[in-house]
């Protein structure tokens, strides 16, 4: 997963076009979907792709919500083809909602959609605990 970060140049008043830096987060296939937010409270915002994130601002790897995450072929989904961020419990730490394989449960009636549980500062370098978000999926 590559990212670019945009930075303004200063100067005089005259604006500047904007620069880019890429970086390659992995070169491993880990998530399809990524989000950004202040995972550690340190007031910089973090990129969160699949079971790991990225602190920013040099979006070093911070951690990862699941132990020993699978790492996947081009042609397989993943845990978090969706990504968002959100505070699900109210607990001043942000939580990370992955939605696998499109959000399809592949047919089988079995939710896929899961929010990992932000253990706070002290443990963000464990396993996040996993929640359904949902109990069952709807059929029409």
């Amino acid at each position: 997963m590559q990212v670019s970060a945009s930075t303004a140049a200063a100067g005089s008043g005259a604006k500047a076009p904007p620069t880019f830096t890429t970086r390659t987060l992995s070169t491993d296939h880990y998530a399809e979907g990524a989000a950004i937010d202040d995972v550690n409270g340190d007031n910089a915002l973090a990129l969160i792709a699949g079971p790991n994130w990225y602190a920013g601002p040099e979006f070093e790897l911070g951690g990862t919500l699941v132990q020993n995450p699978p790492k996947l072929g081009m042609d397989q989904y993943s845990l978090c083809f969706l990504t968002f961020s959100a505070d699900l419990d109210a607990d001043g730490h942000v939580d990370v909602i992955g939605i696998a394989d499109a959000g399809g449960g592949n047919g089988s009636g079995t939710p896929n959609a899961h929010w990992y549980e932000n253990p706070g500062p002290d443990k963000l370098g464990t396993a996040w605990p996993k929640h359904p978000l949902f109990d069952a999926l709807c059929s029409r």
